[in-house]
């Protein structure tokens, strides 16, 4: 299995955990609601996914990279564009 490595904790980690090492809180109930909760999830090769039913997988990122996707997108040269 390969190790993605977070350099901070974000709102991944939790799920990038149970999907590597099966690690859940040790409270039953969240441990369940987070296990179920986590069945939306894949990893492929060291990136986190998203399964959807008619969606194709969406690859989850962090606040950080979110806004570096969207300063590229919004910046570049359709960044101007109305309509």
């Amino acid at each position: 299995m390969v190790g993605i490595v977070i350099q901070e904790e974000d709102w991944r980690s939790p799920i990038i955990r149970y999907l590597q090492k099966d690690e859940l809180p040790q409270d039953k109930g969240e441990a369940m609601k987070r296990k179920k909760l986590m069945a939306w999830y894949t990893m492929v090769g060291d990136k986190l996914y998203k399964r959807g039913f008619s969606a194709p997988m969406l690859l989850c990122v962090s606040k950080v990279e979110a806004r570096r996707i969207m300063d590229e997108i919004h910046g570049g040269s359709c960044g101007s564009h109305i309509g």
